[in-house]
């Protein structure tokens, strides 16, 4: 985190405005250096690889929490 930076908190967080290593490149987006995606760990403890090719709606559907999105499986 930089403290009192501007937009400090999403240092940490991050968004889901882009797919993961989208090619914009922006500080606050996902990435990784793995080829076609990133890991991420969610709430239940579990590991998943997320494609770079992961439709929008369905990226951001997973980063909210009390939107009552249903997600499944990708």
């Amino acid at each position: 985190m930089v403290p009192n930076g501007a937009d400090a908190i999403v240092r940490i967080l991050g968004t889901t405005d882009h797919t993961p290593n989208h090619p914009s490149n922006h500080i606050d987006d996902f990435s990784s250096h793995h080829v076609g995606g990133a890991h991420f760990v969610f709430g239940d403890g579990s590991v998943k690889f997320v494609s770079t090719n992961i439709d929008l709606g369905h990226y951001q559907s997973m980063a909210t929490r009390s939107a009552g999105d249903i997600t499944g499986e990708f």
